[in-house]
């Protein structure tokens, strides 16, 4: 079908599912059980083939408890000779080589979430998504996602955050992430002490000082999971590693990634204009002869709606900072290398690295942007495609919420690694794009997002996935 008929499609849609929401009493009774849903008509594309979709989202709010359902019916008419079948897309219900473990992530992921109370509550826990998880500083797990395969492919994670606080005890904490419960492939757990959590003093009673222990037992799974005829070969990695990947193509389970070190944080000033932090991580990588890192700097926030981050980053030979960021999953067999490379010769040399970042919130978080700048302070040796860690690394993310324009809400990501001219900064090379718009009346929303990601396996380099959606949210 033409996608201009498509589209019409959906437009009419739109229109007609808003139609009832006009009947609606405008007025809710105040109560502590809040009740959502939505519903997407749809289209997406998956192994080749375009499968229409309807997607429920139920939302059930009681307190600090919550529960979203996040469920995909996707289909598609097809047949030969005049001949229709109606055909669902299989590995939403159904896996033919599935173990336990596969199924288990399967129906859980149906869930987007379930929790207990907000990140940065005295308790917290949910299951579920897990759309930006950041431990400690950062500099271990720093905006982890699980989400970087949807919708193609879904995962079930946790969270848990305790502090000592709920029982009147403000001195201690714990942080816990895990990102897919059926493969229990990346673990990490913080345990913090607040010396002076007794004083009452908003300074020093926010001195902090943290010990975290992460790791990936798997850290081919996403090529396990891909591949079918059971060799993990990490050539796949792109054209910065082809030249190393040959000494890492193996059938045997990889060793697992093991991350650990200490932290602190110390705020420095608090006022109702300017917040200021010191603070400080040493991270080991690796078991027997680990990498190691540092990271000293400072942050904070100005005037309310400014945040800012300012720091030094210290690398030893083959140091990842932040190893497990927000696209690790797309990015773990290239930082494997790194990880599993003989450090006498190292792929990456050591180094010290500046690291920026600045945000804006305006009109009450109605319109925000995001971005952050870290790159080695010494002259690049090689060409960017090759070496892209000795070149600036910006990751951006910009979003307006529905009322700034009308009808509108959108959101626009880009992280660019190998920045070695102006021109290379607009060159989709080394890069994931992404951006999501949708059209809202009352409660119908018409809702368009494509993703766009570097895979050096691919014919053409790179994976493409558009969404098309219209649904229904009360």
């Amino acid at each position: 079908m033409p996608i201009r008929k498509i589209i019409l499609i959906y437009v009419v849609l739109l229109f007609a599912l808003q139609l009832p929401l006009y009947s609606q009493d405008e007025t809710a009774s105040a109560s502590e059980v809040d009740f959502g849903f939505g519903l997407g008509i749809g289209a997406v594309s998956l192994d080749g083939t375009v499968y229409n979709t309807i997607k429920l989202n139920p939302e059930l709010s009681f307190g600090k408890f919550g529960i979203a359902l996040d469920v995909d019916f996707r289909f598609t008419f097809s047949g030969d000779d005049g001949d229709t079948t109606f055909k669902v897309y299989e590995p939403d219900w159904y896996l033919s080589d599935g173990n336990f473990l596969d199924y288990l992530n399967l129906y859980l992921s149906k869930f987007d979430y379930i929790r207990w109370g907000e990140s940065g509550d005295d308790l917290y826990a949910q299951l579920g998504s897990i759309k930006s998880a950041t431990v400690g500083n950062g500099f271990i797990v720093g905006a982890y996602t699980n989400e970087s395969f949807k919708p193609v492919k879904k995962y079930t994670g946790a969270r848990f955050e305790l502090d000592t606080a709920l029982f009147n005890w403000p001195y201690m904490g714990i942080e816990i992430l895990v990102s897919n419960v059926s493969a229990l492939d990346l673990i990490a757990t913080r345990i913090y002490a607040k010396p002076l959590g007794g004083i009452e003093s908003p300074v020093f009673s926010g001195l902090e000082t943290g010990i975290t222990f992460a790791v990936d037992r798997n850290p081919y799974f996403f090529l396990e999971d891909n591949d079918s005829n059971g060799i993990y070969d990490i050539a796949d990695s792109g054209e910065a590693f082809e030249n190393y990947s040959t000494l890492f193509v193996t059938t045997d389970d990889p060793e697992p990634v093991v991350i650990y070190g200490v932290d602190v944080m110390q705020p420095l000033l608090d006022v109702s204009v300017f917040t200021m932090a010191i603070y400080g991580d040493y991270v080991l990588q690796g078991l027997s002869d680990p990498a190691m890192g540092g990271s000293v700097g400072l942050g904070g926030t100005l005037i309310k709606f400014m945040t800012w981050n300012g720091g030094l980053i210290f690398r030893g030979d083959d140091f990842v900072p932040s190893y497990f960021d927000r696209t690790y999953d797309l990015d773990r067999s290239t930082n494997y290398i790194l990880y599993q490379n003989d450090h006498s010769t190292p792929i990456q040399e050591a180094g010290i690295d500046y690291k920026t970042s600045l945000g804006f919130n305006f009109l009450s978080g109605g319109i925000s942007f995001v971005t952050q700048v870290t790159g080695p302070f010494d002259k690049p040796t090689e060409d960017a495609l090759d070496a892209p860690w000795e070149y600036p690394h910006l990751m951006a993310l910009f979003s307006i919420n529905e009322g700034i324009i009308p009808y509108f809400d959108v959101s626009f990501w880009y992280d660019k690694q190998g920045i070695d001219s102006l021109d290379s900064l607009f060159d989709p090379t080394n890069a994931l794009i992404g951006g999501r718009v949708n059209y809202r009346i009352q409660g119908a929303v018409l809702s368009l997002q494509v993703d766009v990601k570097y895979d050096a396996g691919s014919p053409d380099n790179w994976d493409v996935t558009t969404k098309l959606e219209t649904g229904i949210q009360f």
